[in-house]
């Protein structure tokens, strides 16, 4: 067992348990309390006249996922016993129904888990065994003493290993592993993104296992910023029936002392001569705590973001959401990549196109992609599951509020809202409101309040069609919501009437944020066919059947012309919807369901700026991304309006979206518009001062347009220089 080692002494002792494990596989989920073991001994015992590997010692074994192990178990007896997922089939284009998911096929059953190490005794230490991931449930053993079951994929947990069970020498722990459904809130399944959604079924021990022995009573740490920003309070988590009065603590800059002082565990001191975090200033401090000779030490940002009105403040200033949709989509890999560089690459990516934050589609970040936010500046919405159980969401929770990223929780995504689950989700809200000082969404578009609507009595048709009491009632609990506004957004993006989707606004009375818009797609880029190589997704027929299908209907040639033709369309449309949704004075922000291409679900589902390797798609920019996607944006009511005919009157309204630090003052519109290149109409426009935090009205312009022999070409370039 090997041991780590720190150059400073932690609250606790880790030793791991990854590498080799003997397996057994069975298709039936075992959730009985007996050790498995006692009933496959026996087994081998019967058959001993003959080599028998039913039970085989898997080097990988932990961490390791049981797809990804396939070569390893075919040199075993149960090989040809695996059941795969029936829902499993190859992808081949065209189809008109739901596609299976391209990473399957996955084993589906319940794996067994045995091995044996050596301990030395630890005399009256609290020891627990720590896992980091398992998908979907684990049951434990250690010396034949059942220890518990866990259900639950999105945390890491631990289990504690009452005194007396551990003992000097050799000692064997047993885990039995399933990756069937859990039921989660009224019986439903639980279904999320890093559970492959609907076709379900990855499993496996999915990160580091190992046993932890505690040197003294702290076992975390909760680090809260008050409301206004002027105080951060911090609760220690003891173990229970434990108290000190022995406890230090200190904050750091880097390795500048800044704070210090003793207390008994909850304490808590003011901010001032600390800056504020923020996706534009990430600023990290150090909170050290010192008890009984250890320590525990956890960065922390000084943020909060809070509601006023139907409007955001991060720090106490004007603040708009601008958001990518994290689908979990990892082309080489399939599942979660582990490493923070990947992460980092990522989120510097995403913020040179102007987002601040994501939002996790049903899944909860690995640590490494929230560290990365932390590190880099850019906030998380935070997203379970569908269906998840209270005791997960409370895992959840616990595992998250120590990022000062995460700022928003959230319980799912587009789950039918009825009276019960209502009562579900207030439970949800009472826990982040309880625990942590973010803010909480009930759920991602509000079916059953805004949409999907059974007919009774209580909905309204006006200003649209809502369930005015379910909305008051989950308004009462939450802080904002991501609402889906009859898909104006998203799957009509060419069609927003902004003035209408401002009128609803007044139905709701908090925050909203547009869920998922601009659901625009190119065709498949099929020079990405070589990335693939070598990667399970590579396997699949997501390329080849494409490839197939247009070289039977003789296009396959002009396939290149296609996507490039389709992806200068999206990028109109694109700009066309996000300055759309900027130009609404009650949103307070968006989530975009396509930084990237991800094909998770379906292939061919391209809605990404960026294809899934984060290379922006032909025709688009970082400067052109930045015009619409930036804290300052100008916008027109042009609306779809692009043909004109000589002698008319060009009319437009001029506004701006500003969220920036402060008002500007002696702010200067410039505006010039060409005709084939040649300028003519020019105007400069003084403007004695420019509003934070809201959406407005510059100037009005109007002109004739000239008399020309043939068609021409127009471009209306408008500045706004100030500060």
């Amino acid at each position: 067992m090997d041991r780590e080692v720190d150059a400073q002494p932690k609250i606790y002792t880790s030793y791991s348990l990854n590498g080799a494990w003997e397996m057994h596989y069975q298709e039936e989920k075992y959730t009985g309390t007996e050790n498995p073991f006692h009933q496959i001994d026996v087994g081998m015992v019967i058959r001993a006249g003959w080599v028998d590997r039913s039970l085989a010692v898997i080097e990988s074994a932990v961490p390791g996922y049981w797809e990804d192990m396939t070569e390893v178990f075919m040199q075993t007896a149960y090989f040809n016993k695996l059941r795969i997922n029936p829902a499993y089939g190859l992808q081949q284009y065209p189809v008109t129904n739901r596609v299976p998911d391209m990473a399957l096929p996955n084993i589906m059953g319940n794996f067994f888990y045995r091995r044996k190490f050596l301990w030395e005794q630890v005399a009256n230490a609290p020891t627990i065994i720590h896992f980091d991931g398992v998908q979907n449930a684990v049951s434990v053993w250690l010396n034949d003493v059942f220890l518990g079951r866990h259900e639950g994929y999105s945390t890491p947990f631990d289990m504690e290993i009452p005194s007396g069970i551990l003992r000097n020498g050799e000692n064997t722990v047993v885990l039995s592993v399933s990756n069937y459904r859990l039921q989660g809130y009224d019986g439903e399944p639980i279904s999320g993104l890093t559970s492959r959604a609907a076709n379900e079924y990855t499993g496996g021990i999915t990160r580091d296992v190992g046993i932890r022995v505690y040197h003294c009573p702290v076992r975390d740490v909760d680090i809260r910023v008050a409301e206004d920003g002027e105080r951060v309070c911090v609760n220690v988590d003891l173990a229970e029936n434990t108290k000190t009065d022995q406890l230090i603590w200190e904050v750091y800059d880097e390795g500048l002392l800044l704070k210090s002082g003793r207390n008994s565990g909850k304490f808590s001191f003011d901010t001032d001569g600390l800056e504020y975090w923020s996706p534009e200033t990430p600023k990290m401090y150090t909170l050290r705590l010192i008890c009984a000779g250890r320590e525990l030490s956890r960065k922390f940002g000084v943020r909060r973001l809070t509601v006023e009105g139907e409007h955001f403040r991060l720090n106490g200033l004007p603040y708009y959401l601008r958001g990518i949709c994290e689908h979990g989509y990892f082309p080489e890999t399939v599942h979660p990549n582990h490493d923070a560089t990947f992460y980092r690459n990522v989120i510097r990516k995403v913020k040179a196109l102007g987002f601040n934050f994501i939002r996790f589609h049903t899944y909860i970040p690995e640590e490494e992609y929230m560290q990365a936010a932390d590190e880099l500046g850019i906030l998380i919405h935070v997203e379970s599951p569908n269906n998840t159980t209270i005791s997960e969401w409370e895992e959840i929770v616990r595992f998250c509020r120590r990022h000062p990223s995460v700022v928003i929780y959230c319980c799912g995504n587009e789950l039918p809202i009825d009276e019960p689950f209502i009562e579900h989700l207030r439970q949800c809200a009472d826990i982040v409101h309880e625990n942590t000082d973010a803010l909480f969404s009930p759920m991602s578009a509000l079916s059953g309040l805004e949409y999907m609507l059974e007919a009774q009595a209580e909905v309204m048709e006006e200003p649209f069609r809502h369930h005015p009491r379910r909305i008051e009632t989950v308004a009462s609990f939450s802080d904002l919501f991501s609402s889906y506004p009859n898909g104006q957004h998203s799957y009509f993006s060419t069609d927003v009437d902004v003035e209408k989707v401002d009128d609803w606004g007044r139905v709701y009375g908090k925050p909203r944020v547009s869920h998922e818009i601009c659901i625009d797609g190119t065709y498949t880029n099929l020079s990405l066919k070589d990335r693939y190589k070598g990667t399970r997704v590579g396997k699949t027929e997501m390329f080849s059947s494409i490839e197939r299908h247009l070289e039977k209907k003789g296009l396959l040639k002009k396939a290149p012309l296609y996507f490039r033709n389709s992806s200068e369309w999206q990028r109109r449309i694109r700009k066309y919807c996000f300055e759309a949704v900027r130009r609404g004075k009650q949103i307070a922000g968006y989530d975009f369901l396509g930084p990237i291409d991800t094909h998770w679900h379906t292939f061919g589902y391209d809605v990404g700026m960026m294809n899934e390797f984060y290379e922006l798609k032909p025709g688009e920019t970082v400067r052109n991304v930045r015009m619409y996607n930036s804290p300052t944006v100008l916008l027109n009511d042009l609306r779809r309006k692009t043909n004109f005919t000589v002698g008319e009157h060009l009319e437009t309204n001029l506004y701006v979206s500003h969220y920036g630090r402060n008002d500007l003052f002696g702010a200067e519109l410039t505006i010039r518009l060409s005709l084939e290149e040649e300028v003519i109409v020019r105007r400069n426009v003084r403007l004695e001062r420019v509003e934070n935090g809201k959406v407005s009205k510059l100037h009005q312009f109007v002109c004739d347009l000239p008399q020309i022999q043939k068609p021409g070409k127009m471009k209306l370039y408008v500045t706004l220089d100030g500060d």
